[in-house]
């Protein structure tokens, strides 16, 4: 997703101002392609005409970006491929001219993919955050409601909801090796022969080295309009939403939608509310409920924030929240100083809520991260 902090509302209401300030936070420092095309269509009247007329939620510069890069992943050929094409290969033309005779050309494709797509990355180097949190998770004790029982060792299984899952691809996190690479040593979950290999830089993290994950007993994934993993043109899109310097990213992209083919994940395609909804009456009442958002509480309008939230309150049964989103997004944690050389544009705020399903909840700030997963800061200790 986005790595920008704010809001459209706070970009500005017309399409100039928006992709201004839009790409300079969020392209300026590390996507210079994609700040330059930004700022190109800022002062461009047929483009501005073109994206102007579609509704907001498709006018944001990342669909906008990723519509062109599908065109040519989809075998187009372009000059434009040289600059951010499939293989990332770099060009010293200036991309704005050639994005702009890429748009009008294939005007009909592209209109059609910016109407009916939207951001959806479904980064696997988040799972990193998630792993963590679930081992944590696993220590804490059993809520004083719950009617979870504990395995052999103690831990207890859990049932899990990943909400805006997009292809489900975090739901396999259980099949990946996750490195956390300490300036000590490398800590690993997963197995070690994975074919998807999860790199993160990790600070403060407690030592599980060789422990197994939280049993999952039962997993879902909600999303609107979620990807068939089978589907060809599906998956392009998905290495589409990948900005074009993420190489590596979009290599492990690739082994992900692979091993998803093998072990497709369980999805449930229903707006937030409603799906959320449909899957905690489905979720099993012998483990315990985690429900995960990794940068998509951004995009949610307050309403249904409220009402997803008024969901977890009131399910009648101990839910964990476990988030990953831009700072102040997410509102009940106390967030503290920035890990050092860290900026506020490229970290997020892993956070965990707890309800206790009648009407009660708290908050806790786990750590800092990485949008995307490359780093962990972790705040909390381990629960004995």
């Amino acid at each position: 997703m986005t790595k920008g902090q704010l809001n459209r509302s706070q970009y500005g209401d017309d399409v100039a101002t928006y992709y201004l300030r839009f790409s300079d936070i969020s392209f300026a420092e590390i996507e210079p392609a994609y700040h330059a095309i930004c700022h190109g269509i800022a002062e461009d009247a047929d483009l501005l005409a073109l994206i102007g007329a579609h509704p907001q939620e498709a006018q944001q510069p990342n669909i906008i970006l990723a519509a062109a890069r599908y065109l040519l992943l989809s075998g187009i050929d372009h000059e434009l491929a040289a600059v951010f094409g499939h293989d990332a290969k770099q060009s010293s033309a200036n991309p704005f001219p050639l994005f702009k005779d890429l748009v009008m050309s294939h005007e009909e494709e592209f209109t059609t993919l910016i109407a009916t797509r939207r951001t959806q990355t479904n980064e696997v180097g988040r799972s990193g955050c998630i792993a963590a949190s679930f081992q944590y998770l696993s220590h804490r004790p059993v809520n004083r409601h719950a009617t979870v029982a504990t395995n052999g060792e103690g831990k207890r299984p859990l049932a899990w909801i990943d909400l805006g899952a997009s292809a489900g691809l975090n739901l396999l996190l259980d099949h990946f090796r996750i490195n956390y690479r300490t300036e000590a040593a490398t800590r690993s979950l997963g197995p070690s022969d994975a074919s998807v290999v999860v790199n993160t830089d990790a600070v403060g993290l407690p030592d599980f080295d060789g422990l197994p994950l939280p049993s999952i007993s039962w997993r879902v994934g909600v999303d609107r309009a979620p990807i068939n993993v089978v589907d060809q043109a599906e998956a392009r899109w998905l290495e589409a939403c990948v900005w074009p310097s993420n190489v590596a990213r979009a290599d492990r992209l690739r082994s992900a939608l692979a091993l998803a083919q093998l072990h497709e994940p369980s999805m449930i395609t229903a707006d937030a509310v409603a799906g959320l909804g449909q899957a905690i009456e489905q979720a099993p009442v012998n483990a315990e409920l985690v429900i995960t958002t990794t940068w998509v509480w951004f995009y949610l309008p307050d309403d249904v924030r409220t009402a997803l939230i008024e969901l977890m309150r009131t399910a009648g049964r101990p839910v964990r929240w476990v988030s990953l989103e831009a700072a102040g997004v997410v509102s009940g944690f106390d967030l503290g100083d920035l890990p050092p050389g860290k900026t506020l544009t490229f970290s997020s705020v892993l956070g965990l809520h707890s309800f206790d399903g009648f009407g009660h909840q708290s908050a806790e700030m786990l750590g800092w991260s990485h949008p995307h997963g490359d780093w962990i800061n972790w705040k909390k200790p381990m629960p004995v």
